[in-house]
């Protein structure tokens, strides 16, 4: 005898039930050996996994280069304020009155 769904689960067909000495009880199915992922997928899986991170670690050593160019173009900027900056403060009427050879 079919009676209702007793636990509705997404993707799968109704329950059947039986009856028991006046009580419903629900057989689930046994869930498929399929459901795992195969050898194949795995080994893919960890090659396209590999072959992003040998290309981030070949980007490496660029983006360092590229760094310490950047950070030396940064101190030198930062120098060439800072004289600037003094000969903005200096004293132009002091350096008339020096003596050059």
């Amino acid at each position: 005898m079919k009676g209702i769904l007793l636990f509705p689960v997404l993707n799968e067909s109704p329950i059947e039930t039986k009856n028991c000495s006046s009580l419903r009880v629900g057989i689930r199915r046994k869930p498929a050996l399929t459901d795992a992922f195969s050898l194949v997928e795995v080994v893919i899986a960890v090659g396209v996994a590999a072959f992003a991170l040998v290309a981030l670690l070949g980007l490496l050593p660029s983006g360092l280069k590229t760094f310490k160019s950047t950070m030396n173009t940064a101190v030198g900027s930062q120098i060439a304020q800072r004289v600037f900056n003094d000969m903005q403060i200096a004293n132009w009427a002091d350096l008339t009155n020096t003596v050059r050879y």
